[in-house]
């Protein structure tokens, strides 16, 4: 075996290895019901890895970060949120640890395409459906919990701490399987048996959110259709704002009349909107600033919405972290931490990237550009009611979502170098 084969024999391995260590800390990014010692060794490993991959690759992923500075400067201000934070020490210590999954889905844009993201997430899909089966299986003592808002049924959790994020992880399994159906017909019998155990347990998760995320997500399959037809951009533009008009809609009806009512949660949506009124009322007390990232919910005026939606016994149960609450909101409870100020970046960020992902659909008509634009769909459901996704940092949904804000940036700004070199026709 001659130098070059060895060399090129090594390249391969490392590569392989380096895929299959991106798989791994991708389906570790999110929170596991496991003991700490093991998710602190994880940890440690994946800051190691990230470490080892900037000293490597800090040109190439500074390049990358180039192109979206409105990402990376919502990061920093949310960095920076330290400052003022009502909590420094608790502010300080979980921002490092939202850097290091920003610093992941960074990497994912600079090393991998879009059309390996779908691969990346349709094995990381495959995973987690099969460990969350096996889990339920196996140990139905842990997996298997009453449901919290209604105790004589049960309700999923699987490996997860909350009956939510298995329906979250769930129907994004879903939606990334059924796209690689589509584009790798090889190993369609593996994706079908992916999404049948997605469905499964995104039904035996009662998650209702994200049940209708699902909807959501295949519901926007004709505005796919329509842009392979090469219909504008404004044209799907505007079918999707009339479709979200008619989701949001649909999303009151059903939810305030029959998941709500039919359910037995009463009309404060399962006691959602007392939290919302109490928490907007603090918001009022620091509106431009917030109180620091992760602060709001350990501060004296989190103590306030406490009390007042009678949930007191939770400041008195030494295993319960009250600084882990939410607001069931994603986009208050970024108001709550960094005020109307960061909240108005991340929106205006999501907006950029929705509207790069709409572009790249209409000029590539490709399905990894679709799947964007369903992922981004699922998150903003599940924000509205559910767990938080952005600015997080044990969520695989912020790695992900970061990944395709740069991948989104790069893919784009090379198809406008092609175009202006007359490799490639603009549709407008």
């Amino acid at each position: 075996m001659n130098k070059t084969t060895v060399n090129q024999s090594l390249q391969s391995f490392l590569s392989n290895t380096e895929i299959v260590l991106a798989v791994v800390f991708l389906f570790f990014s999110e929170s596991f019901s496991i003991p700490e010692a093991i998710s602190k060794s994880i940890n440690l490993l994946n800051y190691i890895f990230l470490l080892i991959i900037v000293l490597r690759l800090w040109k190439r992923m500074a390049y990358v970060v180039a192109m979206d500075l409105s990402l990376i400067v919502l990061v920093g201000f949310t960095v920076c949120s330290v400052v003022w934070s009502v909590d420094v020490d608790y502010s300080l210590r979980e921002s490092i640890g939202m850097m290091r999954t920003t610093l992941l889905g960074i990497y994912l844009a600079t090393c991998f395409s879009c059309q390996n993201h779908l691969k990346l997430f349709a094995w990381v899909s495959i995973l987690a459906v099969a460990v969350n089966v096996l889990f339920c299986v196996a140990f139905p003592n842990w997996g298997i919990m009453p449901d919290p808002n209604n105790p004589a049924q049960f309700a999923y959790v699987g490996i997860y701490p909350y009956k939510q994020i298995l329906g979250r992880m769930m129907v994004l399994s879903l939606i990334t399987l059924l796209a690689y159906f589509w584009v790798y017909p090889r190993h369609r019998w593996l994706s079908v048996l992916g999404m049948l155990g997605a469905v499964f347990l995104l039904l035996s998760s009662r998650s209702s959110t994200y049940v209708i995320a699902a909807v959501v997500a295949i519901s926007l399959l004709p505005i796919y259709q329509i842009a392979k037809q090469g219909a504008k951009i404004r044209v799907i533009l505007l079918l999707l704002t009339l479709l979200g008009i008619v989701v949001f809609a649909g999303l009151m009806m059903v939810s305030w009349e029959s998941l709500i009512t039919s359910s037995g949660k009463g009309l404060t949506f399962n006691g959602r909107t007392p939290i919302w009124t109490l928490a907007i009322e603090q918001l009022m007390k620091r509106p431009f600033l917030g109180y620091g990232y992760s602060a709001f919910w350990g501060s004296d005026e989190g103590w306030q919405v406490y009390r007042g939606v009678g949930w007191v016994w939770a400041l008195h149960k030494p295993e319960y972290d009250v600084r882990k609450f939410i607001a069931h909101n994603a986009f208050l409870d970024v108001a709550l931490q960094l005020g109307f100020v960061g909240l108005v970046m991340l929106l205006g960020n999501i907006a950029s990237v929705v509207y790069r992902t709409i572009v790249l659909m209409v000029q590539t008509r490709s399905i990894e550009s679709f799947w964007m634009l369903q992922i981004i769909a699922i998150q903003l459901v599940g924000s509205c009611f559910e767990i938080s996704t952005y600015l997080v940092g044990n969520s695989s949904s912020w790695v992900i979502y970061v990944a395709m804000a740069y991948g989104s940036a790069t893919l784009l700004q090379r198809h406008r170098q092609m175009h202006r070199s007359g490799q490639l026709v603009a549709l407008d």
